[in-house]
């Protein structure tokens, strides 16, 4: 039986997940567009599946750990064990993402922080 914080964490997440697509959105609308974001705070898990130009079928990404990271009052997502469903997505992120800090508004940050 689902508790009144299961709900809320849900909606918490669902939020959170809601605002990343809209940054990421912004970040590679050049590129495609985001389908979906899914964010589990209990796991610390992100899953995001984006339609990229020129693609028959959407690519998922999932990051098997986050992490926020502050440094000098700003605030840096660092994403852990990021795989792809195409192998060359695969290799893009690892060279993209692996030890990189993506900077987030500090609102962003805090609800991921804080509020798991």
């Amino acid at each position: 039986m689902r508790t009144v914080l299961d709900f809320l964490k849900d909606c918490k997440d669902s939020a959170v997940a809601e605002t990343i697509a809209r940054l990421a959105s912004s970040r590679i609308g050049r590129y495609g567009t985001i389908q979906s974001v899914d964010i589990d705070s209990a796991t610390r898990r992100l899953r995001v599946s984006l339609m990229l130009d020129g693609e028959r079928e959407p690519i998922a990404v999932e990051a098997e750990r986050y992490e926020i990271v502050t440094d000098g009052g700003l605030h840096y997502l660092v994403l852990h064990g990021v795989t792809a469903s195409r192998p060359w997505a695969q290799a893009l992120l690892e060279d993209l993402l692996a030890g990189r800090r993506i900077r987030l508004p500090g609102a962003l940050a805090y609800a991921l922080k804080h509020l798991a």
